[in-house]
């Protein structure tokens, strides 16, 4: 799970690749009425890829605290969780 107040750049299904900070989005995978979870490459160092999931809380849900707090509780309780089954976090 990952949330970092960036803006997605551009429209995912659009000719240029959108953009969440360090991640290129490669397509959306689901929508919820809190967030939307993304398919995407971790871009680093001397073209070091990584692919990726993120969840992005849905920018209209940013400033309200009690959303941002599950958002949060959420992805504390998930990186706790390690099994093959699920997904790790690595970052928030």
């Amino acid at each position: 799970a990952e949330y970092n107040g960036a803006a997605v750049t551009s429209q995912v299904q659009g000719s240029a690749p959108a953009r969440l900070g360090k991640h290129r989005l490669v397509r959306r995978l689901a929508v919820g009425g809190m967030a939307e979870v993304y398919l995407a490459v971790a871009e680093g160092m001397a073209g070091f890829e990584k692919t990726v999931v993120l969840k992005r809380l849905h920018p209209e849900h940013t400033r309200d605290a009690e959303l941002l707090a599950m958002f949060l509780d959420e992805a504390r309780l998930m990186a706790r969780l390690r099994h093959p089954n699920i997904a790790e976090v690595y970052d928030i």
